[in-house]
């Protein structure tokens, strides 16, 4: 096993991850490097705090109206049914 002692072993699996990220940052130069490197902590940091929050917001996740059929009176004065995709909800 790998394990440096600095972070928890549920981290183990995201050693691959840490090895591409490596590979991507590195480039022609120092300045370039330290930028790329930069811009991919900071945008996978926004990105879990864009999780987080959306979690606060959506605490179920994306779960929608149930699919039902509404009914609508027509102009006979009987009812027809019509799916809610039809009505613009």
């Amino acid at each position: 096993d790998i394990w440096c002692g600095l972070v928890p072993r549920a981290y183990l699996s995201n050693w691959p991850n840490v090895a591409q990220f490596i590979i991507f940052s590195v480039y022609k130069n120092t300045g370039t490097t330290i930028n790329l490197a930069t811009q991919g902590i900071v945008g996978t940091t926004l990105a879990g705090l864009n999780m987080r929050f959306m979690m606060l917001l959506f605490p179920h996740g994306a779960r929608g109206r149930p699919c039902v059929e509404v009914k609508t009176k027509a102009k006979a004065g009987k009812y027809t049914i019509v799916p809610l995709s039809r009505t613009g909800r």
